[in-house]
C-alpha cells in the first residue's frame, strides 16, 4: 500500500510539472488566437501533438515510467489543460493510433521538436542565459498554425 502511494505520489507531481510547464504557452496561444475551443482539443493532430509533448515533458522527469504510468500522466495532463475528461483522451488516442491516422502521427512528430526547445529553454534557463530572443518559434509554427486552422475551418464563411 505504501508503495503504491508514493508511486501515485510521484507520477502525479510528474503531471503537475507538465501542466505547469504548458500552462503558460496554452494560455500565451489562447491571448495570440483569441480563443481555443473544446472542440479542436479533439482534432487528430492535437491529439497526437498533446501526447507526445506531455510524453516527452513527463519523461524528462522520469526517466523509468512504465506504459501505464505514462497513460495516466498523458490523461491527467491532458484533462488538466483542456477541462475535458482524461477518459475520451486515452479512448481518442488509442482509436487515432490503430487506425494509422496521418494527422495525428503529424501531431507526433510535430511535437517532438517543440519538446526539444522547451529542453534547450530549460538547460538555458537553469544556466542563466535565457535570451530575451530565444523563443518558441516551434510552438507557434505548430500549435498555434493548428489552432489557427481549425478556428478558421469552424468559423462561419464570411458574407
Amino acid at each position: 500500500m505504501l508503495r503504491w502511494a508514493i508511486r501515485m505520489a510521484r507520477l502525479q507531481r510528474t503531471g503537475k510539472l507538465v501542466v505547469a510547464a504548458l500552462t503558460p504557452l496554452i494560455e500565451q496561444s489562447r491571448r495570440r488566437l483569441n480563443v481555443v475551443s473544446a472542440t479542436v482539443w479533439l482534432d487528430p493532430y492535437m491529439l497526437g501533438f498533446m501526447a507526445m509533448l506531455i510524453t516527452a515533458l513527463a519523461r524528462s522527469e522520469q526517466r523509468s515510467l512504465s506504459d501505464a504510468d505514462l497513460c495516466f500522466i498523458q490523461a491527467q495532463a491532458w484533462s488538466d489543460l483542456t477541462e475535458l475528461s482524461a477518459d475520451l483522451f486515452g479512448r481518442e488516442v488509442l482509436l487515432l493510433a490503430e487506425a494509422d491516422d496521418p494527422y495525428f502521427f503529424q501531431g507526433c512528430s510535430d511535437a517532438e521538436g517543440v519538446a526539444q526547445a522547451l529542453a534547450r529553454r530549460s538547460v538555458l534557463q537553469q544556466l542563466d542565459a535565457l535570451d530575451v530572443g530565444v523563443d518558441l518559434d516551434a510552438w507557434e509554427m505548430t500549435f498555434d498554425a493548428r489552432m489557427a486552422s481549425l478556428a478558421a475551418a469552424a468559423a462561419p464563411p464570411r458574407p
